[in-house]
Formats: structure tokens, C-alpha cells, sequence
């Protein structure tokens, strides 16, 4: 776009790869990024108040050399945190007194007129209090208009809207002395009189005291997390450099001199995942050296001021949805949103009737899942003929669910339950542990179980030691013994034709249980030893592993009365339960007194980690089944992965092949979450205490998802971003199988660390074939493979 009254030309990007380029390559060492606007301010300072000023602009009109060594100076006191954190208590005291008028103003008839002006007046009292080290009175009842904090409020508000007109829309205040110029002139002179401050602090006081301007733009819309408000709307809209050299960006010559904006790409409605969108995409504070020097202090007003409100007040927009409006800081105006909610009543799906509920449709022939449990498989159906978004109401007390076919739809509801998010699921077993066994939990009931806070200050203690890669690898050695051992005991017990028959997955699921055990206990319980029999404690928990999640899903998901009487399932569960914690809790003993004989005990935390870990032998073992048969059906792509292998070079093409059999075949084929608090979803209303279905597996086998989804295609999540296979094309919530956010898998790391060593031990030993008809698969709860299982495994040459 070119310029007007000696303005520089613009270029806009629509690419973040291509401004990422540009203002990279401006922000490179030794260089002094320029950034252009506020060229009227930089006009009065340097020519108007030259004597003045002297020489000190600030950083909004500084720029290059002048601007770097400025900016070199107050970084190290507003950058870091915990200088900024020494004002908390201050900027507390004045939240509370925001808060308090608030309170005071809310029953008058205009106060939807004056919160704005409250907002301001926080934010001016907030950041004078760390720019001069004393308050101005802001918040007092008889502030009056000629007040210099009332006036000082005014010329922040009239700079930015002048400076547009000025600035942004052609004018030529450059020849002649227009209105606006004269208007904004002696507005910089009201700001500025009577400042009685060391040259050296001036500038970066009057940083601070604009930034407020900006604050109360984002306040009103802050509902859960700052840095979501400011995705959907920055508090500026663009980002700008003006060049200093010369830049060839898409095939075109860009020359030295020429404006480089670049502007707000995602729509507000589209809920991208932040680390799969390019991080040049959403920079609300700027970028580089010349990003927002008082991002720190407005964070911690924020933070402070929106906890003290939102614990007082329950806030609601009484209205039409605001419209915002870029750059003009009058009052918001109103656009009506034509779209109509519908209650939850008229969400589509399988029809309930009076106290069965949806009952009629898991009967023999007349249902339209019927009684085999087969729900997940039912899904193409049920998707088709109900649309995006279905319900199904809960029969005998159980809760609703609702079905979300749209990977955009689950992505905005578990986003906004991430903060403390409640996971369904093992009912039977809360129920077990809250009642049944309190005396025996003392409220310690494991990440399994917990929900909320609880689950939130448990999960917090035992992340550290569970998801950090390199205190997982301390176990490679031992887990590497223990695949040794499994390769030795397929090499014995194989037939003359190279099959394990049905032994197969039994020995897996020792192998997966050995390893978790030496993670969890860090000693073997002997699951691959050639005298293990059915009554030995391994034996048992493996069993116990099993029939909980195909009894769980019997309780948990399908139609059954348990909460009432005490059914032929619920009474199998209770005694698995029982039989599950014996077991765990003798290993656990074992376990603490080795520590103890070391001079140290076992947390409660650590318990429960123990027993879950326990617990997850039969998913690891199908994670491993569901590799080797993929690969048994794909022998190229085996024999690539046997020669990464050999070279011992890297693991690239063995993790994508895990990541690839994972998404055809998820170990639990859906994600879920019991709401807190009201949700609208794709134009229905879901009401608290629903169960959202994240269909994950059903998704990550759609080809509109993911291209050639039937395929086993691990170079997908090798391939470059241009190609079409390209996992990153597809949205990031698709695919999920360690779970999504902060409730996922706390073994994931473990898990990937032993199906890694076992592949590597396998696969350069054997070459694994599969004789027979194609595997189906059996989904419940999680998933398995039907019997019999036909590998082959012959010596690899």
C-alpha cells in the first residue's frame, strides 16, 4: 500500500512464515530493530522539547542504537519477575479498593457506564505505584475532573486516538499544522507539565503510565486465562517494523525503508491449539527486543485485580455480544448475534424414554447398539444419522453424555475445563474407595479417582518425577534386561512353525507388568520366571487388570442399576477391587521397606502412584500387540524401522510408527470430561454435569482427518509441512491417545520408554509376520485384539 504525504509504503504479510523472516533478520544481533508509528510524538520530543528532553525520548519514540542502549538499562528491573512481585501486596491493597467500589456502584442505574472508567482508574493507580512509588488517588470518591490523574487518564486515551488520525490515516501534519496536530500537541504538553522527575527515570515512568490505556481494553473480557483473551483480541491488532535493509519475502524484493505490518490471522471462532499454529501468529506483546517492556507489571495487575473481582462477583454481560473496535477507545458499541441457542432438550440423538430412559436401543435386534457393548463401533453410525452433536440421556442415575463429532466443538469445552478438569469414569471404583474402603484411604484416593482440586494437588506432587524424560531413563538399563528376557522366553516357546498360539499376549502382558514393576517398586516381581503359576500375586493383578476394564464398562457406560442393587457385575468388581489392593498394597510394603531400610519413606502420593502404575500393564501390552501387528502386515516398513534400529542412530522412525499405530488404534478410543459449569456448543446448550465424549479414535480414522487414514503411513509424522500426509494439517485435538491436557497419561513417559527398548530387542532378533485374516479389534473400555493372535515370528536376517 503505498504512502501518502511523505509516508513510507506498507507491505502486509498474511504468512507468519514470511514476517517471521523479516523481523527475524531485523532482530539479529548487532542490529537495532525500528519500529515504526508514534512519529508525531517523536517530532515534539526531539525537535519541539529538544532542550527540554536532552536527548532522553523513551523507548515509544526511540529507535536503533539510542533506543538499545535505553532498553539494555531497564531490562533487568522490568523483565523480571520477581522484581516485579515486591508491588504484589501494594497492587493487592488497590485491587481490593477497586473491588470495594465496585461493590458500591453496582445497584447505581449508570454503573454499566462508569466500569470502564473504574477499569482505567485501577490501572493508572496500579502502575503509578510501581512507576513513582506512590499512589495518586484515583480510586478516591471525590476525584474530580480537573484532578491530574483525571486529565492525565484523558491524554492517554486522546494520544491514542489522535495518533491514529495522524499516523494510520493519510494526513499532512508533516506540512501544515492541522487540528489534530495542534489538538495533540497540547495534549503532550497537559501530560507532560509539571513532571518534576530525574531525566534518567522520566521516559520509562511515562511507559508505565500508558500502559493502563491498554489494560482496560483486556479486563472486561478476561474470563479464565489471559493469555486466551489475548488470542482472541490483541490489544494491538498489528505488529510493525520498518525495514533497514533489503528483503526478498515470497519471491518479491522488498527495499529498504518500507513498512512491514502484519496483522491478527485467527478467527476468533476457530479454537487453534497454540503449539500447533506458528508462533509469529499470536504476538499480543510484540516481538523480539522491542516486545512490551511493561509486560510483566500488567500481567500482575491483571492477575491480581481479576482473582480479587471474579471472588467477589459473579459476572454476566447483560446484552448483545460486544463488538470491538480497533484503535478507538470510545465506548464499545453492540452488534446483535443472530445465532439462536438451543436448550439442551433440543440436542438430536437416541430417544429415552420415562424412567428406562435410552434403554430400548441396547436390547437384542430391536436396539440400534444392541446388548454386545459395542458402542465405540457403532459411532459412523450414530454420527451419520444425528449429525455433529448428539446426546444420550443416563438411565439409572447415570449422567447424561453427549457426543461431539467435531474436533473444534471438544476442543472448546476441554479448554475450558483445563483449570481443575473432572475426568468420568470408574465410578464403581470412587464409590469403593469413598465408602466402602475410607478408613483404608483416608482420603488418599489416587489420581484414578480424585477430581478437581484434589485431583489438581496430587497431580502437582507427582508430575516433577513422571513426566521428566530424564529420570524415566534412569530405568533403560533395568527395562532393557527385562525385554532381553521376554526375547529369550518367545525364542523358547515358539512351535516348530514359529507361533506362540495364544501365548502370546499373555506374555506381553507379563513383560508390560515386570517393567511398570521395576518403575514402581524398583524391584522384579518375577512375572517372566518359568514357575510362575495362576495363584502367584503377578498372576492375580494381571487378571484383576483385565476384568476391571471389561467390568467397568458394563457399569460405567452401558445401562446398569448398580447404584441401586447390587448386580452379578458390580458384586464381580467389588471383589476385583479387594483383590487388586491386597495385591498392590503387599508389593507396596515390600517396597517401603526396602526404602525404610535406607533411611527413607514412601509419600502417600507415591502409593497411589504405585498401584496406578500397577494397573496399566494390559494397555501397555495392547500398545505393543496393536505395533507389531501393523508392522506385521506393513514388512517394509518393519524392515525400515529393523534397519534404524541397527544403526543405533536415532529413534525418529520408531516413535512415528508408535504415533501411527497409536492413532488407528487408540488403547481407550475416546477422551472424556464431566463439565463444570455451562458450555454452548455448536449452537446447543450443555448444561453442568454432563460427560463430553471426545470420539478420538473413530476421528483419527476418518480420511477427511487425516489423508490414506485406513493406511499404517508413519512417514506422516516425518514429512515436511507442505506435504499432503503432514500430521500437523490436521487439527491437533484429533488424535489423542495419552489423553489431552493436564489429566493425561502420567505414565506416558514409562510407556514409551519400554514399548521403545522391547521393539528395538525384538525386531533385530525376529522378523514378525502375521499368518491369518486381518485382527479385529474389540472396544469396550479399551480397546483389545480378538484371539487367536497368528504371529510369526522368524530369525531376522
Amino acid at each position: 500500500m503505498k504512502g501518502v504525504f511523505s509516508k513510507a509504503n506498507y507491505v502486509f504479510l498474511f504468512e507468519p512464515d514470511h514476517f517471521e523472516q523479516v523481523f527475524r533478520d531485523e532482530d539479529a544481533k548487532d542490529t537495532y530493530p525500528i519500529r515504526p508509528g508514534f512519529e508525531v510524538l517523536r517530532y515534539y520530543r526531539e525537535v519541539l522539547k529538544k532542550s527540554t528532553l536532552n536527548g532522553v525520548y523513551g523507548l515509544t519514540a526511540s529507535q536503533g542504537l539510542h533506543w538499545k542502549q535505553f532498553r539494555t538499562k531497564v531490562n533487568p528491573v522490568l523483565l523480571k519477575r520477581n522484581n516485579i512481585k515486591i508491588y504484589a501486596r501494594g497492587l493487592d491493597n488497590i485491587a481490593e479498593e477497586s473491588v470495594s467500589r465496585i461493590a458500591k456502584l453496582n445497584d447505581q442505574k449508570d454503573f454499566q457506564w462508569e466500569f470502564e472508567l473504574e477499569i482505567k482508574k485501577w490501572a493508572l493507580e496500579s502502575v503509578a505505584l510501581i512507576g513513582l512509588g506512590t499512589r495518586l488517588g484515583c480510586l478516591k470518591d471525590d476525584l474530580k475532573i480537573d484532578d491530574p490523574a483525571s486529565q492525565l487518564m484523558q491524554c492517554v486515551e486522546d494520544i491514542i486516538e489522535l495518533t491514529y488520525q495522524l499516523e494510520i490515516m493519510p494526513s499532512p501534519w508533516r506540512y501544515i499544522s492541522t487540528p489534530n496536530y495542534r489538538r495533540i500537541i497540547e495534549v503532550f504538553e497537559l501530560q507532560w507539565k509539571g513532571h518534576d522527575i530525574p531525566e534518567a527515570d522520566k521516559s520509562i515512568i511515562e511507559k508505565l503510565l500508558a500502559i493502563d490505556e491498554k489494560e482496560k481494553e483486556n479486563s472486561p473480557y478476561l474470563r479464565a486465562c489471559l493469555k486466551e483473551a489475548l488470542r482472541i483480541y490483541h490489544v494491538v491488532p498489528i505488529n510493525m517494523r520498518r525495514t533497514t535493509k533489503e528483503h526478498v519475502v515470497g519471491g518479491y524484493h522488498i527495499p529498504k525503508g518500507e513498512f512491514l505490518p502484519e496483522r491478527w490471522l485467527v478467527d476468533k471462532n476457530d479454537p487453534l491449539y497454540y503449539g500447533n499454529t506458528h508462533p509469529m501468529v499470536s504476538l499480543p506483546f510484540g516481538f523480539g527486543t522491542r516486545s512490551c517492556i511493561g509486560r510483566r507489571i500488567a500481567e500482575l495487575e491483571i492477575d491480581i485485580f481479576v482473582k480479587r473481582l471474579l471472588d467477589t462477583f459473579k459476572i454476566t454481560w447483560e446484552g448483545p455480544p460486544a463488538n470491538l473496535e480497533n484503535v478507538n477507545t470510545r465506548p464499545l458499541s453492540a452488534q446483535a448475534n443472530s445465532e439462536e441457542v438451543k436448550p439442551f432438550s433440543a440436542m438430536p440423538g437416541l430417544s429415552s424414554l420415562p424412567i428406562i430412559g435410552p434403554l430400548q436401543h441396547f436390547l437384542p435386534v430391536i436396539g440400534e447398539i444392541g446388548p454386545d457393548a459395542q458402542l465405540f463401533n457403532k459411532l459412523g453410525d450414530l454420527s451419520a444419522k444425528y449429525g455433529p452433536i448428539m446426546q444420550m440421556k443416563g438411565v439409572f442415575a447415570r449422567g447424561h453424555f453427549v457426543f461431539l463429532f467435531e474436533p473444534e466443538h471438544f476442543d472448546q469445552v476441554y479448554r475450558a475445563e483445563e483449570s481443575s478438569p473432572l475426568r468420568p469414569g470408574f465410578e464403581s471404583l470412587t464409590y469403593y474407595r469413598e465408602e466402602i474402603k475410607k478408613s483404608t484411604f483416608d482420603g488418599v484416593y489416587g489420581l484414578t479417582t480424585a477430581q478437581g482440586r484434589k485431583w489438581r494437588d496430587f497431580r502437582t506432587k507427582v508430575n516433577p518425577a513422571m513426566l521428566k524424560p530424564k529420570i524415566i531413563k534412569l530405568y533403560a538399563p533395568g527395562l532393557e534386561q527385562i525385554a532381553d528376557e521376554l526375547v529369550a522366553r518367545i525364542t523358547k516357546l515358539k512351535d516348530q512353525g514359529d507361533f506362540l498360539d495364544n501365548n502370546f499376549e499373555h506374555e506381553i502382558t507379563k513383560w508390560s507388568l515386570e517393567s511398570v514393576a521395576l518403575v514402581g517398586l524398583g524391584s522384579r516381581l518375577g512375572c517372566l520366571s518359568e514357575d510362575l503359576t495362576n495363584d502367584h500375586p503377578a498372576s492375580k493383578l494381571m487378571k484383576c487388570a483385565k476384568d476391571m476394564l471389561d467390568l467397568a464398562f458394563k457399569l460405567e457406560f452401558m445401562p446398569s442399576p448398580w447404584r441401586y442393587i447390587s448386580t452379578p457385575a458390580y458384586k464381580k468388581i467389588i471383589k476385583v477391587f479387594d483383590t487388586q489392593w491386597e495385591i498392590s498394597e503387599m508389593f507396596i510394603n515390600l517396597a517401603k521397606k526396602t526404602i525404610n531400610e535406607r533411611g527413607h519413606d514412601i509419600p502417600d502420593e507415591d502409593k497411589s502412584i504405585i498401584e496406578k502404575l500397577l494397573s496399566i500393564d494390559e494397555k501397555v501390552a495392547f500398545a505393543v500387540m496393536s505395533l507389531l501387528y501393523r508392522l506385521a502386515v506393513n514388512p517394509e516398513a518393519q524392515e525400515k524401522l529393523r534397519q534404524e534400529i541397527r544403526s543405533k542412530e536415532s529413534n525418529r522412525y520408531l516413535k512415528a510408527c508408535l504415533k501411527e499405530s497409536l492413532r488407528i488404534w487408540h488403547v481407550i478410543p475416546a477422551n472424556l470430561r464431566r463439565t463444570s459449569k455451562e458450555h454452548v456448543v455448536g449452537g446447543y446448550q450443555i448444561p453442568k454435569g454432563v460427560d463430553v465424549i471426545a470420539p478420538n479414535q473413530y476421528l483419527s480414522n476418518l480420511d477427511k482427518h487425516y489423508p490414506r487414514a485406513k493406511e499404517f503411513l508413519p512417514e506422516r509424522w516425518l514429512v515436511e509441512k507442505h506435504h499432503l500426509l503432514y500430521h500437523g494439517n490436521t487439527h491437533p485435538m484429533v488424535s489423542l491417545p495419552f489423553g489431552f491436557g493436564v489429566r493425561s497419561c502420567i505414565g506416558r513417559r514409562i510407556a514409551e520408554l519400554e514399548i521403545e527398548i522391547l521393539m528395538k530387542r525384538l525386531l533385530d532378533v525376529y522378523e514378525v509376520s502375521w499368518e491369518g485374516p486381518p485382527v479385529k479389534l474389540v472396544t469396550k473400555l479399551a480397546n483389545a485384539l480378538e484371539k487367536p493372535l497368528r504371529f510369526r515370528f522368524k530369525p531376522a536376517k
